[in-house]
């Protein structure tokens, strides 16, 4: 049985390979979840067993969203996950049989340590088959200093092998922007190939960032 926990967000994925769809729990100040399906209804709890349930270091985190995807094109689901401030975000390696690694470090997602991330999302913004990710970050606590409290996103370029790029310096004023983001989705939202952002926010409007990246490699299919 599981032990009660504040759960934020939820994936589902095959992250063992079984060919069943397991479930991971992002949790706050306790252990992550992972859910092993075993088939025709059963499930078990083996997120300590898998490496997911905390990081590097062994540490349990303010897990807040969490992203599924085959980042290092390797064929088995890894997962990207945003925490509370004082902390890096997670990326959690599959090494196959139900065993994952974290390597935030290693990867390059360890620079910002100073930010409250809460959506997360694997994307192949530049189509060129690998894919990248995006966070959104905002503040709970205000402060005298408003920047604090609106926060600048996180847009990490997959470079492969196993590692990232913060590139957000250079990834216009749009994307730059600061708020107190709270969610984000993620959608071609103009048919032409580009994978654009709607960011939810917290007592404002919500954002709608627009890929001008060039197109590459796609295909429309009617």
């Amino acid at each position: 049985m599981v032990s009660p926990r504040y759960g934020f967000s939820a994936l589902t994925g095959d992250f063992d390979g079984d060919g069943w769809p397991d479930i991971y729990v992002a949790t706050d100040t306790s252990p992550s979840i992972l859910l092993r399906n075993l088939g025709n209804g059963p499930y078990e709890e083996i997120g300590h067993e898998s490496g997911t349930a905390v990081n590097e270091h062994g540490n349990e985190q303010g897990r807040i969203g969490g992203a599924a995807s085959d980042f290092n094109r390797d064929g088995l689901l890894d997962i990207g996950k945003t925490n509370f401030d004082n902390d890096t975000p997670s990326l959690y390696v599959n090494l196959g049989d139900g065993l994952c690694s974290e390597e935030a470090m290693r990867s390059g997602l360890g620079v910002n340590t100073h930010l409250v991330g809460w959506g997360s999302a694997f994307v192949n913004l530049d189509n060129d088959g690998w894919q990248d990710l995006f966070m959104v970050n905002g503040h709970v606590y205000r402060s005298g200093d408003r920047f604090q409290f609106k926060q600048a996103r996180n847009l990490y370029w997959n470079l492969r092998e196993g590692r990232f790029a913060e590139i957000l310096a250079v990834a216009g004023e749009g994307a730059a922007q600061r708020t107190a983001a709270r969610a984000e989705a993620f959608g071609d939202l103009g048919n032409d190939g580009r994978i654009d952002f709607v960011v939810n926010n917290l007592n404002g409007p919500p954002s709608l960032l627009h890929n001008e990246l060039p197109q590459g490699n796609w295909l429309r299919i009617r």
